[in-house]
């Protein structure tokens, strides 16, 4: 949805809200872990700080929307993402409980997916380009898959927690590797030998992929631009008409 008439002012807003987007994945991710705490400084700042551009995000589009109802149903995950589950649970003290304990874990989870689907909603154009989207679901299972692979044959020599395991795999996945955690087994070294080379795979298409976005971004500017000045040339009768019939379809199927 458009925010502004002016073109570069839309597409920095858009961008900033992928950036955002992009961001809280990241941090869920790493609270899911337990590699942060999003509840302590400086973490819970960025995250309050995302969570009220995302609310104002939220209801200043649902306010502006024409059907309501069917903002809601194809916005739902962005309104979940704007729930402060930990401020809720703090504020009526269930945490006391260990198994609302691991609902807070639920929720939290609920939350790193929405987050998700909201980066996915804006940067769609982005992700369906190649077929990006495609390979960032493989990469994710496989990354969870080397993770709980990982965990299984090298629990207590060199992994301690399911979120070392998963710390593990995503940096042997993105090929940075930090060595804090190298496996010992041999089903271990086969599992990480796997993860690299899916992971030399997606960056090799992330980087063709950012360049077939941008070549085609550029045409389809030229395209648009040689599409306007085609349309300023038609008799005014025909314009007429056109702008008519696009005034049909829009009222046909609000």
């Amino acid at each position: 949805m458009r925010f502004f008439n002016h073109k570069i002012l839309n597409k920095i807003y858009n961008f900033f809200i992928v950036f955002l987007s992009l961001l809280a994945v990241i941090l869920c991710f790493l609270d899911l872990v337990n590699k942060i705490n999003i509840s302590i400084k400086p973490y819970n700042y960025i995250d309050n700080v995302i969570l009220i551009v995302f609310t104002i995000d939220y209801f200043t589009r649902f306010i502006i929307s024409k059907n309501k109802k069917k903002f809601f149903i194809n916005n739902i995950f962005d309104l979940i993402a704007i729930i402060p589950f930990s401020s809720v649970f703090r504020a009526t003290r269930l945490l006391r409980f260990i198994k609302l304990i691991r609902l807070t874990k639920f929720f939290r989870l609920l939350r790193l997916l929405a987050f998700m689907e909201k980066f996915k909603n804006h940067a769609k154009n982005f992700l369906y380009t190649n077929g990006l989207i495609y390979l960032i679901y493989t990469n994710l299972v496989t990354i969870t898959a080397g993770a709980f692979s990982i965990y299984f044959f090298e629990k207590g020599i060199t992994v301690k927690s399911l979120g070392d395991a998963f710390w593990w795999s995503f940096v042997t996945a993105t090929t940075v590797g930090y060595g804090d955690i190298s496996p010992k087994t041999t089903a271990g070294r086969i599992t990480a030998g796997v993860l690299m080379i899916m992971g030399i795979g997606f960056i090799s298409l992330l980087t063709g992929t950012i360049s077939t976005y941008f070549i085609n971004k550029t045409s389809n500017q030229h395209s648009g631009t040689s599409l306007k000045q085609n349309y300023e040339d038609l008799p005014k009768e025909a314009q007429n008409e056109i702008e008519n019939f696009i005034s049909y379809i829009r009222n046909k199927y609000k």
